[in-house]
């Protein structure tokens, strides 16, 4: 009446536009765009959320550890500046996070990733510095840092670094899932009824029983609105979706669907 429908509109396509955008720079906004194409469940967000508070505390109580002596008010305001926009996070301090969060096999993944990126970062640092006239020219040369400095990065890139390992790990987990689930709503709209819900379950386990089948709508859809979105599906199946993802399925074997 108000022309509303059209401004929501131009609104939600502002924002898919935007979510293209910048997808690639930040791991919230890929986040965000796998929900929306029903590739991630809604609360894989919080699992993000709880690794930044993971690490931001194991960082504080590597800082704790290592100014024994200084007040809480100095590790608080020390911790704010290193998590800040332009703050470091030191290889000595990304090493412990790393160890302690991660199996030796990860840590050493994220290891090299970490390092190559902080070469790149000093490599783009080095390039951008300029002398004003009559500087020496001796101060292009990079500052030789101590090997505890050697692979500082910024905070904020190691966070996106962790972030987007984990949302890396989620999508090789949800990945057949996903192309089971894409067979019953072909319109990709992220919802199904209940009979296409029942079939789902049963293609996925078919030795389900009516009365586990009962019990999952029933847990999905208990108004019986017939509308059972794709991150109810993914958070009442985490069993059957981790089988799957194993390869160890015996309809759906390896990485290939049948």
């Amino acid at each position: 009446q108000y022309g509303l429908p059209s401004l929501l509109e131009s609104h939600a396509l502002s924002i898919m536009k935007a979510t293209k955008k910048y997808a690639r720079r930040n791991n919230d906004v890929t986040v965000f765009q796998k929900i929306i194409d029903n590739e991630f469940e809604e609360d894989f967000r919080f699992v993000q959320a709880s690794l930044k508070k993971s690490v931001k505390g194991l960082l504080r109580a590597y800082l704790r550890s290592a100014h024994k002596r200084k007040s809480t008010a100095f590790v608080d305001n020390l911790l704010k500046k290193r998590t800040s926009k332009t703050g470091m996070i030191y290889e000595k301090e990304w090493t412990d996070i790393l160890k302690y969060m991660y199996n030796v096999e990860d840590a050493m993944n994220l290891t090299c990733m970490l390092k190559e990126m902080a070469d790149q970062q000093e490599a783009e640092t080095a390039n951008n510095r300029k002398l004003e006239r009559g500087q020496p020219r001796r101060l292009l040369r990079a500052p030789k840092s101590e090997d505890t400095n050697k692979y500082a990065i910024r905070y904020l890139d190691f966070e996106q670094v962790l972030l987007n390992f984990q949302l890396k790990g989620h999508e090789k987990f949800l990945r057949q899932f996903c192309q089971v689930f894409r067979e019953f709503d072909p319109q990709s709209k992220g919802l199904l009824d209940e009979k296409d819900m029942r079939l789902l379950v049963l293609k996925i386990n078919p030795n389900k029983t009516h009365d586990e089948l009962d019990h999952l709508v029933a847990t999905v859809d208990p108004y019986n609105h017939q509308l059972i979105t794709f991150s109810q599906v993914v958070n009442v199946l985490q069993d059957e979706i981790e089988i799957l993802a194993s390869g160890l399925h015996p309809t759906f074997p390896g990485s290939d669907i049948n």
